[in-house]
């Protein structure tokens, strides 16, 4: 089921969003991904998480791949 999403107001945070989504992200029919290194991108990763509870009034889910052993 779908989550129903808050529609934020244009103003400078969305644009940082939005700038974040041409970078790092993709977007789908069912969902909205940005990927980053959780090693040297973790300060961020909680930065652009809180950045869109606080735009779309929802709370992210935050995928980790495994590391694959050589």
């Amino acid at each position: 089921m779908a989550r129903e999403i808050f529609c934020p107001q244009k103003n400078e945070e969305l644009a940082e969003f939005v700038g974040i989504m041409l970078g790092d992200g993709g977007i789908t029919k069912r969902q909205v991904i940005v990927t980053l290194n959780p090693k040297t991108d973790k300060a961020y990763s909680i930065f652009v998480k809180k950045l869109m509870e606080r735009l779309f009034k929802i709370k992210p889910s935050m995928f980790y791949e495994k590391e694959e052993s050589t």
